[in-house]
């Protein structure tokens, strides 16, 4: 019978949520729309998006490992099993940890070989683009793992979402400079980028 459930209880979680999950997708459009309409080099928007595909290949399995334990710790949470909590959340944390650091420090040295793999050797140019954007992977993990399984879980949504706010609005200043001052490609932005993310993960961690 629904006719007794509360609506209204849910929707504002609900658009919080939602905000929350499209502003992260919001960041990296932003960056691919400003490379597209704005870099002198169509290459570099090839370039960038190669990159920005290898890594996301890398977090699925980071994104899998998070979710899987995230029930259980949801279930902690509600009955107030503290010491269990933080038994589960500190090894999904190290797990995270081991899949993550060595992929992003093999990405880093192996960047040629992996561009060269993945599009051939014309892409093999764009090896610091894709060491730059590991850096961002290593952010991007770390800021799932504080979201999906600290923020969310203990009804931080509001504050998840004002943080995110106040980003995007940082990160949106920054591209309109870089436009402005006609240094748009593929590093500056990832720059910007990862910039975007220490002061949104300094602020999800306040």
């Amino acid at each position: 019978d629904f006719n007794n459930i509360n609506l209204k209880k849910y929707i504002v979680p609900l658009l919080v949520t939602f905000f929350i999950v499209d502003g992260n997708i919001l960041v990296l459009n932003i960056d691919k729309i400003i490379l597209g309409f704005f870099s002198k080099n169509i290459e570099d928007v090839a370039y960038y998006g190669v990159s920005l595909k290898i890594i996301n290949l890398v977090m699925i399995f980071s994104l899998s490992l998070i979710g899987g334990a995230t029930p259980r710790l949801a279930l902690y949470v509600k009955e107030n099993k503290k010491e269990e909590y933080e038994k589960i959340f500190n090894f999904v944390f190290s797990c995270n940890c081991l899949l993550i650091y060595p992929i992003v420090v093999g990405i880093f040295i192996l960047s040629k070989n992996i561009l060269y793999i993945f599009g051939g050797e014309k892409y093999i140019v764009a090896e610091w683009i894709l060491r730059l954007a590991t850096i961002h992977l290593l952010f991007i993990s770390l800021s799932n793992i504080l979201i999906n399984q600290i923020l969310f879980l203990n009804k931080k949504e509001k504050v998840v979402a004002y943080n995110l706010s106040i980003v995007l609005i940082i990160n949106f200043l920054l591209k309109y400079i870089l436009i402005k001052f006609d240094i748009v490609n593929s590093k500056i932005i990832l720059i910007g980028t990862i910039f975007v993310d220490v002061i949104l993960f300094i602020k999800k961690k306040t």
